[in-house]
């Protein structure tokens, strides 16, 4: 086992500036936002950006390096080294959770919540990264809105590889959590996600002009029920106001046409 030859607020303090003032092309103009200390203790983050309509919201980890084959996830789980490994505990007592708890938590209203930890655990690696502004690009994302959460008072482990897609959650068994390589992936995701709402939106409101066209004057009227966005274009929708919106659109097709409306995603 290599432990980390630099401490969990140097790893913050390096990605925090990186990603607000570096020449990224990702850089986030946006101050970031520090949870105070009682702030953290209940929602479990140490970082959070808000310039997109779509907040970033991060909890450092250091890890350990584990090279040999005695390492516990491999005999047990038969997860081969090497790889990298921190720790987190979770809670028996839904009214006292503890971090992975409420991480979780605040990933089911904010898709982009992430654990973050280095690719890397010496120190000349780390002063390396950092003087080239790529410590984001040597990191991972790991999205806490595939957190397990076993109802236990444990310790628990989430291993990942430098170059794997997939982290795991070890609490007795292996659990996937999904795990993006580097800030570029994580905005690669939103990319996706927001040109695909845009085009839904656009295709929604050709639809619901030609419903319109052959309804009363009175149910016309009703038409900015189903406007959540208020008169907002769909590019500044946030990700809750996008879940309404869908919403709102099984309404409108149930309450105009008595049709119930399924979203399908279609593959290659």
């Amino acid at each position: 086992m290599v432990e980390p030859e630099f401490s969990e607020f140097q790893f913050a303090y390096g990605v925090t500036r990186e990603l607000h003032t570096g020449s990224s092309p990702f850089k986030i103009v946006e101050w970031p936002r520090f949870p105070t200390q009682n702030t953290e203790g209940n929602i479990g983050i140490d970082v959070g950006f808000f310039e997109n309509t779509n907040p970033i919201f991060l909890q450092f980890k250091r890890p350990r390096k584990l090279i040999h084959g005695n390492a516990r996830e491999e005999r047990e789980h038969n997860y081969k080294t090497p790889y990298y490994r921190f720790k987190t505990r979770t809670s028996d007592n839904t009214n006292n959770p503890k971090q992975h708890e409420l991480l979780a938590r605040v990933a089911k209203h904010y898709d982009h919540t992430y654990y973050m930890a280095p690719k890397f655990v010496s120190w000349s690696d780390y002063y390396r990264y950092a003087s080239s502004e790529n410590l984001n690009y040597n990191s991972v994302f790991i999205s806490c809105e595939d957190a397990p959460t076993p109802y236990d008072d444990n310790k628990h482990y989430i291993c990942y590889r430098r170059d794997s897609r997939v982290a795991y959650f070890f609490s007795g068994e292996k659990q996937e959590m999904r795990c993006f390589k580097d800030v570029e992936d994580v905005y690669g995701r939103e990319t996706e996600a927001y040109e695909s709402f845009v085009e839904l939106y656009h295709e929604f409101e050709d639809v619901r002009r030609s419903v319109f066209e052959y309804l009363t004057e009175q149910d016309v009227q009703t038409e900015s029920t189903y406007d959540v966005g208020q008169n907002k274009p769909p590019q500044e929708y946030t990700t809750e106001e996008r879940l309404e919106w869908g919403q709102q659109q099984q309404r409108f097709f149930f309450s105009t046409m008595g049709a119930s409306l399924e979203f399908v995603e279609q593959g290659d």
